[in-house]
């Protein structure tokens, strides 16, 4: 649901997100986010990192049993592993 409040800019160019906002989207001081333009419509996002985003789909990989070992992947192609 889309919500509309009126929030200042002051002096030095910064917008408060006011605490409800912040405590609904997840967003704590430090986080990164990020700033786009279309037209005259600014919108603010949350930056992801995309190490994270990987690294919870390769956890979901592997508790679905998707997921081979280098070992078992490097023999179908032939391959062999160092230190062996």
């Amino acid at each position: 649901m889309a919500k509309t409040i009126a929030i200042r800019l002051d002096d030095k160019g910064r917008v408060m997100i006011p605490a409800k906002i912040r405590n609904e989207l997840g967003v704590t001081s430090g986080d990164t986010l990020m700033v786009r333009t279309v037209g005259k419509v600014l919108q603010i996002t949350k930056a992801h990192n995309p190490f994270e985003t990987l690294a919870h789909h390769a956890i979901r990989e592997r508790k679905a049993g998707r997921t081979k070992k280098l070992r078992q992947v490097a023999q179908e192609i032939g391959a062999t592993v160092a230190n062996e």
